[in-house]
């Protein structure tokens, strides 16, 4: 079996994180969206490989970032999983010949290779012959970037379910876990100080390899702290999910950082996505709501876009 993840045409949604990334490195809860994908794969179809097809402007970048894997290559194979970018799924395991769909946008459908690449929609499905269904409501694919913080956390709690382990070493001197300590999974070399509360009563809590928490930091779950992150002193609310090699501190709620981004100082940020290789100046700060609590408009290549937050 083939799995092809691929990118349907609403990358201006995610601007300006899509400039410089395929949607399928997003993250949200523990993982990327290819993460992800990749790990259920290997639990439901370990000998499939994976494959890409998305912008040819990010074709050089991609085959960097996976030189193993093909992109944009034609596909004749006689098993092909074509995954939404975007789809975070529970499972992979549909029959051949059928497709779920969502308002014009496909998630997951199976069939055999179609050749060179192309933009895979509901359309595409439908000229192939595909049984299309609607995808069910509790199935999550994203349409807009503010979409990832608004449910960061719940797929944090959900994601938990594909870790290998959890619930172990948490004979920490001077530590305090509240809550279930089987939502709490704490990787191997990290360094925890004393006098650091980590809080698992509303969600899931991950602390990652090699990570290092300084004294005096609050983890409230659902959180997900990445490799090698160091966290100092901060007040870590819930809904957070930091990729590798962060740096925070200060106050952090419902944000996701991509990875390598650096928050040491005081300062809010909340209801957030900050991308990769970003450094926020001492007491850099936003605000979950604007002062005249009308929604919130952001910017997209072809006009601004109403969140409806």
């Amino acid at each position: 079996m083939r799995i092809v993840i691929f990118e349907d045409s609403i990358s201006d949604n995610f601007y300006p994180l899509s400039l410089t990334r395929p949607l399928w490195d997003l993250r949200m809860g523990l993982f990327t969206f290819a993460q992800r994908t990749a790990r259920i794969a290997a639990k439901e179809f370990p000998d499939a490989s994976i494959a890409y097809c998305g912008r040819e402007e990010l074709a050089g970048l991609c085959r960097e970032l996976d030189p193993s894997a093909a992109y944009n290559d034609a596909l004749f194979d006689d098993d092909v999983l074509y995954v939404n970018a975007l789809f975070a799924p529970a499972t992979l395991g549909i029959e051949s010949g059928t497709a779920l769909v969502r308002g014009g946008r496909l998630a997951i459908a199976r069939t055999s290779g179609d050749g060179a690449p192309r933009l895979h929609d509901a359309a595409w499905a439908d000229s192939a012959g595909l049984k299309c269904a609607e995808l069910g409501q509790d199935e999550v694919l994203i349409d807009h970037i503010w979409r990832i913080p608004l449910i960061n956390g719940a797929m944090i709690n959900r994601d938990f379910g594909l870790l290998e382990s959890k619930g172990e070493q948490l004979l920490y001197n001077g530590v305090t876990f509240l809550g279930d300590p089987g939502r709490i999974h704490i990787g191997s070399n990290v360094t925890i100080d004393q006098c650091v509360v980590i809080d698992a009563r509303k969600g899931s809590v991950v602390i990652g390899d090699g990570a290092q928490i300084d004294p005096f930091t609050r983890i409230e779950g659902p959180c997900a702290i990445g490799e090698n992150c160091v966290v100092l002193g901060a007040k870590m609310r819930e809904g957070c999910s930091f990729g590798p090699s962060c740096r925070v501190g200060g106050e952090v709620e419902e944000a996701v950082f991509q990875a390598h981004s650096n928050k040491y100082h005081d300062g809010f940020i909340g209801h957030a996505y900050v991308g990769e290789w970003v450094n926020l100046g001492a007491l850099t700060t936003n605000s979950d709501l604007k002062n005249d609590y009308s929604t919130v408009k952001i910017y997209r290549p072809g006009g601004m876009a109403d969140t409806g937050e």
